[in-house]
């Protein structure tokens, strides 16, 4: 059994792809936005975990497929948008440190979404795609939780 059946048994096993359960770990960066005080941060948040998990959740073939793609690429770029407004907004209370580390986050999850779609590799691979998505999903969780909390250190 070579890596492309396995992965494909695996999704028939369970019926839902990795990037279902990825896109609920955006809760936590809408709790900790919350919990940092910033609301429009953590609604953005909530607004990405619902769009993330409908597209995800849905069949390909499904008549409503291509709408939860636009509202999640709009969720995406709202979250992306306040990320980057608040890294500037914010830039000298970061260490150089600080600031590669949320810089390395969003360059990695454009490389793995922008570079993955012009070559049809990373996210876009026809049979690890899903897993690479999934990855994506945790790197930008842990790039904004960055943000977020060295913002708060420093």
């Amino acid at each position: 059994m070579n890596y492309s059946n396995i992965i494909t048994t695996l999704k028939s096993v369970t019926k839902l792809n990795p990037c279902v359960y990825s896109s609920a770990l955006f809760l936590l960066n809408s709790w900790l936005c919350a919990y940092y005080g910033f609301n429009v941060y953590a609604a953005l948040f909530g607004i990405l975990t619902i769009t993330s998990l409908l597209f995800h959740t849905t069949p390909r073939n499904h008549p409503h497929k291509i709408f939860f793609n636009v509202m999640d690429k709009i969720a995406v770029f709202s979250v992306v948008v306040y990320g980057a407004w608040t890294l500037w907004n914010n830039w000298n209370k970061y260490s150089v440190k600080a600031r590669f580390l949320v810089i390395a986050t969003f360059l990695s999850t454009i490389i793995l979404f922008s570079v993955g779609y012009m070559f049809a590799i990373f996210c876009y691979d026809p049979v690890w795609g899903d897993v690479w998505h999934a990855l994506l999903h945790i790197i930008s969780v842990v790039g904004h939780a960055f943000l977020l909390i060295l913002m708060r250190v420093y």
